[in-house]
């Protein structure tokens, strides 16, 4: 693993234990395999509050970004396995 993805998925760890289980899998599994442009969007996502993340990966809020909700939809289908 590299120091890359080893900062990533230090910074996955959340309060919430919904949200560090959807993000530290896909830090492990997922996020090695992203493009550059999806790694920069996962980055830039992963800063954002616990309580925006639980609204957009738990509860199911769009976000109000076309290319947030976009990397969102890559997280929720690798967590669910399901393209909806």
């Amino acid at each position: 693993m590299t120091k890359e993805n080893n900062k990533i998925k230090w910074k996955c760890r959340r309060g919430l234990w919904e949200l560090d289980i959807i993000l530290s899998k896909f830090a492990e599994f997922n996020y090695p395999l992203l493009s550059s442009d999806n790694k920069f969007l996962f980055e830039e996502l992963i800063d954002h509050e616990d309580v925006d993340l639980l609204s957009w990966l738990v509860t199911g809020d769009k976000a109000d970004d076309i290319s947030r909700q976009g990397i969102i939809d890559i997280v929720l289908i690798a967590h669910t396995g399901r393209n909806n």
